[in-house]
């Protein structure tokens, strides 16, 4: 858990995280653009964006490459179990290409 997008950095970078679960819009930086940094960085870590802003164009870039990577909310805990078990036993993250600007 991290309170803001330094500290998921730091987390990211001294922890072997397989799973990044953000939110697109925190405080102090879009979680796309901290979901892009640990992408290039770890290319196998699996990406989940939470948001009540599905609609958004960064929301639906993520969806066109990977329809599993963006869950709206609100959501029960069930369907974030769920969606997390789906990433997680598929073998397959964020299909986002290392690179792609978004």
């Amino acid at each position: 858990e991290a309170a803001d997008a330094a500290s998921a950095r730091a987390v990211l970078e001294s922890r072997q995280v397989t799973l990044l679960v953000t939110d697109i819009m925190m405080p102090d930086e879009r979680g796309t653009h901290l979901a892009d940094w640990a992408t290039r960085r770890r290319p196998e870590l699996r990406v989940l964006l939470v948001s009540g802003y599905t609609d958004s164009e960064e929301a639906r870039a993520w969806m066109e490459a990977d329809p599993r990577a963006v869950m709206a909310k609100p959501f029960e805990p069930l369907e974030l179990e769920a969606r997390v078990r789906q990433l997680l036993g598929r073998g397959t993250g964020s299909v986002r290409a290392s690179g792609d600007s978004r």
